[in-house]
C-alpha cells in the first residue's frame, strides 16, 4: 500500500468518524429537547415513561442499523452479477421493505400515537 492511498484511506475514515459522532450528538440534543418538553407538557410521569421506553427505542434502532448494514452488504456483493437473478430470487431486497414497513407501522406508530393522544 503507498503512502497516497493510505494518507486517503485515513482521510475517509475521519470523515467517517466526525459524521457518525456529530449524529450522536445530534440525538442526544434531541432526546433532551424532547425531554424538556415532554416535562413541560405531561410532568415527572412522562419523563419517566419517556425514559423506561427508550431502551425499546434503541433496540429498534440497532435492529434498523443491522438489517440495514446486512441488506447494504448482501446488496453489494451481488450486485455485479445479474441484480433479477439474485437480489429478487434470493427475497433480500424485499425482504429489507418489508420489515422496516414491519417495525415502522407496528412499533413506532402504535408507540408515537399511544404517548400522543393516549
Amino acid at each position: 500500500m503507498s503512502e497516497n492511498s493510505n494518507t486517503s484511506l485515513n482521510h475517509q475514515l475521519s470523515q467517517y468518524v466526525f459524521r457518525s459522532i456529530l449524529s450522536t450528538v445530534g440525538a442526544s440534543i434531541y432526546v433532551l429537547a424532547d425531554s424538556f418538553f415532554v416535562a413541560q407538557k405531561m410532568g415527572v410521569l412522562g419523563v419517566a415513561v419517556m425514559n423506561l421506553s427508550m431502551p425499546l427505542f434503541n433496540v429498534m434502532d440497532g435492529l434498523g442499523f443491522l438489517l440495514g448494514m446486512g441488506g447494504g452488504t448482501l446488496f453489494t456483493i451481488y450486485q455485479p452479477q445479474t441484480f433479477s437473478e439474485n437480489i429478487h430470487a434470493n427475497g433480500y431486497h424485499g425482504a429489507d421493505h418489508w420489515t422496516y414497513l414491519y417495525f415502522t407501522r407496528n412499533f413506532m406508530g402504535s408507540a408515537n400515537f399511544t404517548f400522543t393522544w393516549g
